[in-house]
């Protein structure tokens, strides 16, 4: 199902050496891919160009968790508890996922966008949650869940930079979101996300950095939740 056709990035669904997953007990892959539109981006010089824009990407990276297919199955859902990081600037492993379920319309895919507070409260973890990986903050206790980092190559201006450093694990100022992607098919699927609609939201509120937890966080968290869905290629 195909949403808001615009900047894409895309997790390509997989099994073995290019098989499909019809059928049950099978496990397969989500391996990053960034697009704009149908036009898969590369990496130039350390950053990613936005075609027809004078935007270039220098961060973009999130934790995702609890990845579940669920559909017609004799187990109501898999889940893996293993936390990942897609980060766009290194080689990211595929994200191994577990499937009993026979592939079908009403199969869906669904995770976690976030790191749950119970390993927040246990402090500083080992692994992809290693601090040293640049998205835990030293100043405020807490992951931060998703990390974009623009330019404007074009302006000169103060506000030349989109800076958003999501986090947030407490109460209402809670950033952790659950992503639902439905219509999961037999092979060739894409996990999208359209990030355009966060730069749109940003730039019409004239937001330019957020780095700390708070109903500003909450609300670009929603966004961005909103933002994943399944596409066939």
């Amino acid at each position: 199902m195909k949403c808001i056709p615009f900047l894409l990035f895309s997790l390509s669904l997989m099994t073995g050496m290019g098989t499909t997953f019809s059928g049950a007990q099978n496990s397969f892959y989500l391996k990053p891919s960034l697009s704009f539109g149908h036009e898969q981006l590369q990496i130039q010089d350390d950053v990613y160009h936005i075609p027809g824009t004078s935007l270039k990407i220098e961060v973009l990276k999130f934790y995702i968790a609890h990845m579940t297919v669920s559909g017609e199955c004799d187990d109501p859902s898999s889940k893996v508890d293993d936390y990942s990081l897609i980060d766009f600037f290194e080689d990211t492993a595929p994200v191994k996922i577990h499937n009993p379920c026979k592939i079908s319309p009403s199969t869906n895919l669904s995770f976690q966008l976030g790191v749950d507070p119970v390993i927040q409260e246990a402090g500083v973890q080992s692994g992809v949650l290693d601090p040293m990986r640049g998205m835990y903050w030293t100043w405020n206790s807490g992951y931060i869940h998703f990390k974009l980092e623009l330019k404007d190559t074009i302006s000169s201006g103060p506000d030349r930079e989109i800076v958003l450093h999501i986090g947030g694990y407490r109460g209402d100022q809670s950033t952790i979101q659950q992503v639902l992607c439905k219509n999961l098919s037999t092979d060739n699927n894409q996990l999208c996300f359209d990030i355009k609609p966060l730069i749109d939201y940003c730039q019409s509120q004239g937001i330019h950095k957020v780095m700390s937890p708070g109903q500003e966080a909450v609300q670009l968290s929603k966004i961005i939740a909103h933002s994943f869905f399944i596409r066939q290629q």
